[in-house]
């Protein structure tokens, strides 16, 4: 009853906000209270038998009746209006809630998707670059067990090497490894421009002095080598600068065949890799230098054999 009771109140203070509507109804309860004065007097006429009167009231209450259904039909109306613009009104406040809800949404999903996607390509890339880096450690530039096995005769033949190599092999530190790098990279370029043991680099300047056009005059006598052995005894000749240049040259020959041969097995071994530290240019530089070198020192020992054996 009270729920009832308090619907109707609510409906009433609403269509009393509908305009025009709360004019009709007081215009409706004017025709209602003269309805109730008509009626009334109705009643007293009927009974005094006055059918005039009756006839009179009856005509005003009749119009009356009619007037109060115009009003209730006006007001009707307007608040069926009133009432389909309501819920005109509540649908589009439903329409926004739920369009401002689903954007609040879709900017949640679309950082969850960016992110997730984010991610996937960081994983990717972590594993493209793993998969790089294992490449990497397998294609060493040179074979650790040819390294070993050279190491093993340069130690078996009396040499004294510089082993920290094996130290650094597994070491994490980019600093010292690079330091390492470079300080056997200066031991093999001293090497590579002869500054070896004494009496091979003597021979080598024999042979590089014949393979090389002198500045000196045509008559002039190439440098004699120093010689490191004493015997006791009657001392021998000492051997003529072309005996020098033939024991040298084959010596010479030895180590440019033993580079180049080194020089190939990396180079081809680069090249079936794939050349994945991008050194197969500078190798195939030095191949093409030593294998130069190895040609001079040829033509030199021909040429100085056959000097020999026209004298």
């Amino acid at each position: 009853m009270e729920a009832a009771l308090s619907t109707s109140q609510g409906e009433e203070t609403e269509s009393r906000s509908i305009p025009g509507v709360e004019a009709l109804r007081t215009q409706l309860s004017e025709v209602e209270s003269e309805r109730e004065q008509r009626f009334s007097q109705l009643g007293r006429a009927a009974l005094d038998e006055d059918d005039e009167q009756v006839k009179t009231l009856e005509g005003q209450l009749d119009a009356l009746d009619a007037r109060r259904a115009g009003l209730s039909a006006q007001i009707a109306r307007l608040e069926a209006a009133a009432a389909s613009d309501e819920r005109e009104r509540r649908r589009r406040e439903a329409v926004e809630r739920e369009r401002a809800r689903r954007e609040q949404f879709s900017g949640a999903q679309l950082q969850l998707y960016e992110g997730w996607s984010a991610n996937l390509e960081h994983a990717a890339r972590v594993v493209e670059v793993t998969q790089e880096l294992e490449q990497l450690k397998s294609a060493r530039p040179a074979d650790p067990a040819e390294l070993a096995s050279l190491s093993q005769q340069l130690l078996e033949a009396g040499l004294k090497l510089d082993t920290s190599y094996q130290e650094l092999e597994t070491s994490t530190d980019l600093e010292r490894l690079r330091q390492a790098a470079g300080h056997y990279r200066a031991l093999a370029q001293s090497i590579r421009e002869g500054q070896q043991p004494r009496e091979p680099q003597d021979q080598a300047e024999w042979v590089r002095a014949a393979a090389e056009p002198s500045d000196e005059p045509s008559g002039a006598n190439p440098p004699k080598p120093v010689s490191t052995a004493s015997q006791e005894g009657p001392p021998t000749p000492a051997p003529s600068p072309e005996e020098h240049v033939v024991a040298a040259s084959g010596g010479t020959l030895r180590l440019y065949e033993e580079e180049e041969r080194r020089l190939r097995s990396w180079g081809d071994s680069l090249e079936r890799q794939g050349d994945p530290l991008g050194i197969l240019g500078e190798v195939n530089r030095q191949l093409d230098e030593i294998v130069a070198k190895r040609t001079a020192v040829l033509r030199s020992a021909d040429g100085v054999g056959g000097r020999a054996d026209g004298s």
